[in-house]
């Protein structure tokens, strides 16, 4: 039966939804969700700055040509991230998350650190061609390459002594540190064997790896720095050693930045703290302060212009005292 209403006022009421095509009820003051169009972000002043500054390093290394062939050795304490620096020169510098097979370690919960003295090749020599407004020329790059050693743990005078021999180009690549190990809780601690040499004859090279600048790694993120009394004795002795052999501005290299930010993320006094902390290692090893760097390494995060232009700063200025170092070493065999 048709019902009729008289009064428009007596119409009941239609519902505000209604069925869609789809068979869905939806509400018409709803609106649907569309995709929006995803755009990169804008840089911010600083980061150009950052970028363009970083291009400019990378330039200036991969056509730097004042020696063949530069070898940079690192020292430093077990899980002081030594391996992590090399791999943040290689993220870094060539710009690519792929990493070379000797650099591919575990986490540091179940990584046991280098065990070989190794050299890691971050750059081959190659020809370039280099233009100018006028006219345009070749050079040969250096090639650039990372000795990576065994971290020193015992701080014992045979460590010391094997420090000497690499400092002298005496270990073959890829030669096993002869150490006895024992896991010890959360931490690895080592022991040398107390029945074998430093190093066995046959691995004992006639100076093909010769450094040509020294990096000591430290870990920037502990209360204290060189860590006790004993730590800073030892690399006391190690860069009187250095200098003894002619390198007259070793580095030394603060890492795990992040760590010490996030420690002191609710601090005013942030950079205060990371002054203080460069005084107190100047005054304890006797450095200069601008042989002090500070760096975050590379742990798989998303390449960053700012982490980039740390490590290609130290690259860079590591790669000129190679150079003086070499133009120091061909002097003193003339006189």
């Amino acid at each position: 039966m048709n019902m009729i209403y008289v009064n428009q006022a007596q119409k009941p009421k239609q519902s505000i939804t209604k069925r869609s095509s789809s068979g869905t009820n939806r509400s018409p003051f709803i609106k649907t969700h569309q995709q929006q169009p995803q755009y990169e972000p804008i840089p911010t002043r600083q980061e150009q700055i950052y970028k363009k500054t970083c291009d400019d390093l990378r330039q200036k290394i991969k056509t730097f040509n004042q020696l063949q062939r530069c070898n940079i050795i690192l020292f430093g304490p077990s899980g002081s991230g030594k391996s992590s620096l090399i791999r943040t020169f290689n993220t870094s510098l060539n710009q690519t998350q792929t990493l070379p097979e000797a650099l591919c370690i575990k986490d540091l919960l179940h990584n046991e650190g280098t065990k070989h003295f190794q050299s890691i090749n971050l750059l081959q020599s190659t020809k370039n061609q280099i233009f100018s407004k006028m006219n345009s020329h070749l050079i040969q790059n250096c090639q650039i390459n990372i000795l990576d050693t065994r971290g020193q743990i015992h701080l014992s005078s045979k460590e010391n002594k094997q420090v000497e021999l690499m400092l002298e180009g005496k270990v073959k690549n890829m030669s096993l540190v002869e150490q006895r190990t024992y896991r010890y809780a959360y931490k690895l601690w080592e022991f040398w064997k107390q029945d074998c040499e430093l190093f066995p004859q046959e691995i004992i090279s006639c100076g093909t790896y010769i450094p040509h600048q020294v990096l000591i790694v430290l870990d920037g993120s502990l209360d204290k720095v060189p860590n006790g009394k004993e730590e800073t004795e030892f690399y006391q002795q190690i860069l009187s050693l250095v200098k003894q052999k002619g390198y007259d501005n070793p580095f030394i290299i603060l890492t795990q930045l992040d760590k010490l930010e996030y420690k002191f993320r609710h601090h005013d006094d942030y950079q205060l703290y990371v002054d203080y902390r460069i005084e107190s290692i100047v005054q304890s090893l006797k450095i200069q302060r601008e042989s002090v760097f500070f760096i975050e390494n590379y742990h798989g995060q998303q390449q960053s212009s700012e982490l980039d232009y740390q490590a290609l700063r130290l690259l860079y200025e590591s790669l000129q005292q190679a150079s003086k170092y070499q133009i120091q070493n061909v002097e003193c065999k003339f006189f």
